[in-house]
């Protein structure tokens, strides 16, 4: 028998492993055909020589035919398996040739973490004095506006109707008084020629006195009509950014609702909650780090200028705002800012800014020890500009990668 191939090679057999392939061959019944057979001790007939003979020469030719095919079968999946290289490994790699630097010690600012928001200098929304229905509308959201500008139109001809029924009414009243006033000076002239008596003087002084306050009722009911009118033209009280709009041409308005908001972004304030433990390192005038959570990279500087009388007696923190140095156009009211303020100096292991690398949040930096790269998670703290501050995860002296390109991976071998 013909020895099994191994992807081309022949391969001794395995006597104990292999196992003949049986194929069914359905024999001619004895009994008709003359072949004869011996009893079995079961009560059944053995097969006769011919009929054994028929089942090895069977198994035999089947055999032969596959032992044949397995070369064919194997060709292929030899072919790949030998084209396929195999994977280098770490250790047999070249060696990297990189730049490295020292960590050192240096001195970094102590700080105190601080939370809050970037606020707008003003912000007001500006409400309806009137009812009507708006007429037009002038501006749109992100639209600047000088201060005094139109900002939208309502409907008053109910009001300047009764704006003229008001200034009709005053003409009345003033008409009123001076003829009361006529008759007061007449009255005087007559008790000084005692024509009348002293109460009849004080009955037509009282009434001159009467249409006098007359006068001036009217006149401020046609102040008030005449308010109502001016209401329905709305103006920017200063120049400024409008944030929002709340209503369209056809809107019916109440007095309250309100119709637009308008910010003056600069300058803008900072605010932010000091907890009671770090409330005697506040101070005004002192000047402060911050980044907001959509630029983390970015660094801004404001200066402490108003500080809370009181602490919140829920939270047991003090509000500080401070002024933003400079009109960055990133910066926009209601982001999240977190603030770094200045309390004294600490040493701390630095490491140069090009050897952090980021994977998300996370940051990494690869360390040169024994000849291997070792890649680390370190926590950082401040930095300089040209260092950063590590406060977990560096040593003092050991070298770390500078600018790592793609190839530096943890376990490479260096030079």
């Amino acid at each position: 028998m013909p020895a099994p191939l191994t992807c081309g090679v022949p391969t001794p057999p395995r006597r104990a492993a292999a196992r003949r392939t049986r194929t069914s061959v359905r024999l001619p019944d004895t009994r008709r055909h003359g072949f004869g057979g011996r009893p079995r001790f079961d009560g059944g007939i053995s097969p006769s020589p011919v009929a054994r003979s028929l089942h090895v020469d069977a198994d035999m030719s089947l055999l032969s035919r596959l032992l044949l095919a397995a070369p064919l079968l194997a060709g292929p999946a030899c072919a790949r398996a030998e084209a396929a290289p195999s994977p280098p490994t770490t250790a047999s790699a070249a060696p990297l040739v990189v730049d490295t630097a020292a960590a050192t010690e240096a001195s970094f600012p102590r700080t105190i973490l601080l939370s809050g928001s970037v606020v707008a200098h003003q912000r007001v929304e500006l409400a309806a004095d009137t009812a009507g229905k708006v007429l037009e509308t002038r501006v749109e959201r992100g639209a600047r506006v000088e201060k005094g500008a139109v900002l939208a139109r309502i409907d008053t001809r109910d009001g300047a109707l009764s704006a003229a029924e008001a200034t009709a009414a005053l003409r009345a009243a003033r008409t009123q008084e001076r003829l009361a006033r006529l008759e007061c000076d007449r009255a005087e002239r007559l008790l000084d020629h005692e024509v009348i008596s002293r109460a009849e003087r004080d009955r037509l002084q009282a009434a001159c006195d009467s249409s006098a306050a007359a006068t001036k009722a009217a006149a401020a009911r046609a102040a008030r009509a005449g308010k109502l009118v001016t209401d329905g033209v709305l103006r920017a009280p200063f120049a400024g950014v409008i944030a929002e709009r709340g209503v369209s041409a056809g809107d019916f308005v109440v007095p309250g609702r309100p119709i637009v908001v308008l910010v003056q972004r600069d300058p803008l304030r900072l605010e932010l909650a000091v907890p009671e433990a770090a409330v005697a390192q506040v101070a005004e005038g002192q000047s402060l780090g911050f980044s907001v959570a959509p630029l983390p990279d970015a660094r801004f500087v404001a200066r402490v200028r108003w500080v809370g009388p009181s602490l919140d007696p829920r939270t047991r923190n003090l509000t500080i705002e401070a002024v933003v140095d400079g009109g960055d156009a990133r910066l926009l009211p209601g982001m999240f800012a977190t603030a770094r303020l200045s309390v004294g100096e600490q040493r701390l292991v630095a490491v140069p800014a090009s050897s952090i690398t980021r994977r998300g949040e996370t940051a990494r930096v690869f360390v040169v020890a024994e000849g291997q790269i070792r890649e680390r998670v370190v926590q950082l703290g401040e930095s300089d500009g040209e260092r950063v501050a590590v406060t977990k995860g560096v040593r003092a002296g050991e070298r770390v990668v500078v600018r790592p390109t793609a190839s530096v991976a943890d376990g490479a071998r260096v030079n």
